[in-house]
């Protein structure tokens, strides 16, 4: 049987005031800015005081002016109510993902390192290039064939081991069976219950 999708309501933004020590800043930032372009941000903020406000979730995270939410926090104004915009529903990740690249466009730089490990499954969807993205890529495709080297190893014949089917470690949050993945229950002993997230990875066709 075949499920109906989700029908998302139309967004729709409204002006509120919020205190600025009360807002969230996007752990997940597509923009890292230099400690030169902060202080220009935090003089622009003197001069003219905050023009282009915030844009925030329904959970009080930034999904827009993180930059100038920081600078705000920096120079002791975290208890100034000032007007944000506040959307009827809250956004998916995937909306904030998108909005996050689209919107941040100016007071810093873009942090590849950061697009290619959290946003790439937005990025082709933006319709639009990012710049400095395409030769960011050059130049790690350069360094990692650089950094690739061949070791020479030769598998062995024969490799002793007191492993056995059926034993399990964990590592951290992760958890590592010696198994066969075809098998229910080993799998239902692998995810202890627990259901697999998997996301998409649009580098990949």
């Amino acid at each position: 049987m075949s499920q109906t999708p989700l029908i998302m309501k139309k967004l729709a933004w409204e002006t509120i005031k919020v205190k600025v020590k009360d807002l969230v800043l996007l752990e997940l930032n597509p923009r890292k800015i230099s400690e030169e372009n902060k202080q220009k941000l935090i003089e622009s903020l003197e001069k003219f005081n905050l023009v282009e406000i915030p844009a925030i979730n329904t959970d009080m995270q930034i999904i827009g002016g993180n930059q100038r939410v920081t600078a705000l926090m920096l120079v002791g104004r975290g208890e100034e109510e000032i007007d944000v915009r506040y959307p009827n529903r809250k956004l998916t990740k995937k909306e904030v993902k998108e909005y996050t690249i689209i919107s941040n466009t100016h007071a810093g730089e873009f942090d590849f390192d950061m697009l290619d490990l959290e946003f790439s499954d937005v990025i082709g969807d933006i319709g639009f290039d990012l710049d400095g993205l395409d030769d960011w890529k050059i130049k790690m495709e350069a360094k990692l064939s650089k950094e690739v080297k061949e070791d020479n190893y030769e598998i062995p014949d024969k490799i002793e081991t007191s492993i056995v089917l059926g034993d399990l470690f964990e590592i951290g949050e992760h958890r590592l069976l010696c198994g066969d993945s075809t098998d229910p229950d080993q799998v239902d002993k692998l995810m202890d219950g627990k259901k697999a997230e998997i996301e998409k990875d649009k580098r990949i066709n």
